[in-house]
């Protein structure tokens, strides 16, 4: 009987997650990210706030804004829908964890599949983004996260910090993605 050996494949197709150095930036494959999807379902009109306040250490955010609570960061993704993202390493069973606290309050499913993360950080991180997406990057803070388009390719930009951000799009599109972002980046080099 023949053994298998399995490796991963991240969503650029390595069996490493991928970073690339510009001048002034660097961008990498996030491949530790868990996005665990929360859908506030009839039942938790009233309990979801108290939930997520007793569990993860805030409320859920508003349109264009992101939390960091404990052990993982939340954004609004659309009315009654928040995304929650947390370290692979830290949190692998954070769906589980959702379901049993928030129970019949809301539907939890897990994203982390269907989605690539970009982390971009370094100086020349606002040029990049400033020629990939129309959102007032300038004035945008640690705790902004809004949707956008790159490249004609739905995208959650989200702040990070000062000179550090994170790019969430479509698995299926991580290769074309990833080369919008090293295009920018080459063309603010």
């Amino acid at each position: 009987m023949s053994e298998y050996s399995l490796e991963p494949a991240f969503p650029l197709g390595g069996i490493t997650p991928r970073v690339d150095e510009f001048e002034a930036l660097t961008l990498r494959e996030n491949a530790d990210l868990v996005l665990v999807s929360l859908a506030q379902r009839e039942a938790g009109k009233t309990g979801l706030a108290s939930i997520a306040q007793a569990h993860f250490g805030g409320s859920l955010p508003e349109p264009g804004c992101r939390f960091e609570g404990q052990n993982c960061a939340i954004f609004w993704v659309a009315p009654g829908q928040w995304f929650f993202e947390a370290d692979r390493r830290k949190q692998e069973n954070l769906v589980i964890s959702m379901s049993e606290k928030f129970g019949e309050t809301a539907s939890i499913t897990d994203q982390s599949d269907g989605w690539v993360a970009f982390d971009l950080e370094g100086p020349n991180v606002l040029p990049v983004l400033e020629r990939l997406c129309q959102l007032d990057i300038h004035s945008s803070k640690s705790g902004f996260a809004a949707r956008s388009v790159i490249d004609h390719m739905g995208v959650f930009v989200i702040c990070l910090g000062k000179n550090a951000w994170r790019i969430l799009g479509a698995r299926s599109s991580a290769k074309s993605l990833h080369h919008a972002l090293c295009t920018a980046a080459v063309s603010v080099s």
